[in-house]
């Protein structure tokens, strides 16, 4: 990416979209339906876990990845792991966010710093900014989405 944007771009997004199906179809031989994305103007629908990384350096805020637990659950057993325990499905929301994160630094550039992972069960201890980028998705029967809720620092 070439010249700093205070505001992301269709581009911009087309990278965490991107890092998103390829995750899925590479975890699963699946493709995760992606849902079209939106700027929220109300309450984001956060899902039963939910794991955020925080972004710094010349970009600021977060990235959230939400998940209901059976998901999160197939997901596991996707990878071979048997045991479904809350630990477990933290570490895998953990990952799911911190592996999109990891995708979109490599567009960003040193300019966009990721966090380690933190995840938590229900609603995130950080604020959403007013308008975050929704990224809906479906895959199976279940439904999650992803947050982007980063701009540059000014």
């Amino acid at each position: 990416m070439s010249a700093l944007k205070h505001h992301l771009d269709e581009q911009d997004l087309r990278v965490f979209i991107d890092a998103l199906t390829h995750y899925f179809q590479h975890l699963t031989q699946e493709f995760a339906d992606v849902l079209p994305s939106y700027l929220s103007l109300h309450e984001i629908p956060i899902q039963e876990y939910t794991g955020l990384i925080a972004i710094s350096g010349q970009y600021q805020g977060q990235v959230y990845f939400s998940a209901p637990s059976a998901l999160l659950r197939h997901l596991l057993l996707a990878q071979g792991e048997t045991v479904l325990t809350e630990s477990n499905l933290l570490d895998q929301v953990g990952e799911i966010a911190n592996t999109l994160a990891g995708n979109a630094r490599s567009y960003f550039g040193e300019r966009f710093t990721i966090s380690t992972p933190r995840a938590q069960r229900g609603e995130p201890e950080t604020a959403i900014a007013s308008r975050p980028y929704v990224i809906p998705l479906s895959w199976k029967k279940y439904k999650a989405l992803l947050v982007v809720d980063i701009r540059t620092a000014q």
